[in-house]
């Protein structure tokens, strides 16, 4: 979910899809295999797969044709789409006995959207949640559909002239990279608290978000309004419901405060990285009024010292620009 996004700062998302997928055909590969039990989830996924096979050739195709900023676009509104849905904390149920009729749209969709973005991960990852699925049968069963429609990508992007051989070298590459990243991520995800660990994750792909879409600064505002006004709402309920003041599960917080710091400023990669660090240095800080916010009552209380980290984290890049002229 996040190697295409982050490749995206640097380069036109074409090029990015088609270097990612070789590093993302070795990982899902490992995922794949270390637990066993491989061939009674082909089995049942069959369906599945064969479905998002063919949709897989189709985003393709888009992405060949389309504009690049089309595909910018489509890939920073799904990463959204994915960090919305996370912080909502929507969790839909779907009936086992529906899986068998709701298989073949739900690959065919997930292909589409993986060519096209190199990104399927968003419904394969609501959809099995949504059928309850065990911890292992879930990762097994989300690294095997990426692993497969990644092949057929491979495919498809060198019969479409999107994978030339200094790509290809490139791609090998960053799998070498990518591997020694996976084993640092996966010690990371241990050693951290949860909520620092997903905080962490949904902030820095709301901020790969904003940078994907041409936000107006009008409409950043409006954005920043909205999902202040949700996260008020949302965390009053989570509060009641959960019967703890600011839940570890609450990171829509995180992301307003992310949102604030980059909502006045030209959305470059360095400022967007730089406003990134701050924001979570002032939220771990938590300089005045920030630490004494925390005492207010609901959704506000919640929401109020995450803002006030991101006017921080606003605040000293500006003087920055302002005064040093960087970033």
């Amino acid at each position: 979910m996040v190697a295409t996004p982050l490749l995206s700062l640097a380069v036109d998302v074409k090029t990015a899809v088609a270097i990612s997928i070789v590093p993302n055909i070795v990982m899902d590969f490992i995922q794949v295999v270390r637990r066993g039990g491989v061939l009674a989830s082909v089995r049942r996924l069959s369906v599945l797969l064969l479905f998002g096979l063919v949709g897989t050739f189709v985003g393709t195709r888009l992405l060949a044709v389309l504009p690049p900023r089309v595909a910018t676009m489509v890939l920073g509104a799904f990463v959204l789409l994915f960090v919305g849905l996370n912080v909502a904390g929507i969790r839909p149920h779907i009936p086992a006995s529906w899986e068998r009729w709701l298989s073949p749209p739900i690959g065919f969709f997930a292909g589409v959207l993986g060519g096209l973005t190199n990104v399927p991960g968003t419904p394969l990852v609501i959809y099995f949640h949504a059928l309850g699925v065990d911890k292992h049968e879930f990762v097994r069963s989300v690294a095997l559909a990426f692993m497969t429609y990644k092949v057929v990508q491979l495919a498809a992007v060198t019969w479409y002239g999107l994978l030339t051989w200094p790509l290809l070298l490139a791609s090998v590459a960053l799998t070498a990279l990518g591997l020694c990243s996976f084993a640092v991520g996966l010690r990371l995800q241990d050693w951290l608290p949860e909520r620092i660990f997903n905080a962490g994750v949904m902030t820095f792909l709301a901020l790969v978000g904003l940078w994907l879409i041409p936000w107006s600064r009008p409409g950043l505002l409006l954005a920043l309004a909205a999902v202040t006004a949700v996260g008020i709402w949302a965390g009053a309920r989570a509060e009641r419901a959960i019967g703890t003041k600011d839940p570890g599960v609450i990171v829509i917080d995180e992301v307003a405060g992310m949102m604030l710091s980059v909502c006045l400023l030209p959305r470059t990669p360095a400022v967007l990285l730089t406003a990134f660090v701050l924001f979570r240095v002032f939220d771990v800080w938590k300089p005045f009024p920030a630490r004494q916010s925390q005492v207010i009552a609901g959704g506000l209380g919640v929401m109020v010292d995450d803002l006030i980290a991101g006017a921080y984290a606003l605040a000293v890049i500006a003087a920055s620009r302002a005064v040093l002229g960087v970033p």
